[in-house]
């Protein structure tokens, strides 16, 4: 455990253009212990090169450096974050259960999909066509 203690944080890579996202991040931030995860924003030309992630990819959900260096996506990512807490780790045992892992991930794209008609997106952030996938004004 000492060791583990001493690798850097996962980071957690979040779109900034989302209230929703944000939110999300907040929150993760809240249940993992302090040091444990670190939050940047996915629409980082950067990030998306350093960790190999396509723009589409970053905008279809949210991607997770976990403490080993392994990217994870989606409901995954959420699994890694409830596993860091501690108090919620429990929850992350849900994944073993058979078919568990599909659902979560058709849960997952499927609010990831719709999250700027929950909470509505960032202006004027989404003034590029950053948000236009998840308004239906582009061809999938």
């Amino acid at each position: 455990m000492k060791e583990d203690q001493k690798k850097s944080p996962a980071l957690l890579l979040y779109d900034a253009t989302c209230r929703m996202c944000q939110a999300g991040s907040r929150q993760a931030l809240q249940l993992v212990p302090p040091g444990l995860l670190k939050v940047q924003d996915i629409n980082n030309p950067e990030l998306q090169a350093r960790y190999k992630i396509t723009p589409e990819a970053a905008q279809r959900q949210m991607h997770l450096v976990t403490r080993a260096g392994k990217v994870i996506r989606g409901a995954e990512a959420v699994r890694y974050i409830l596993y860091l807490s501690g108090w919620l780790k429990p929850l992350a045992y849900l994944w073993n259960v058979p078919g568990f892992d599909l659902v979560a991930q058709s849960s997952y794209l499927w609010v990831a999909d719709h999250r700027y008609l929950f909470m509505g997106k960032n202006e004027p952030a989404c003034e590029d066509g950053a948000c236009a996938v998840h308004l239906g004004k582009v061809a999938n």
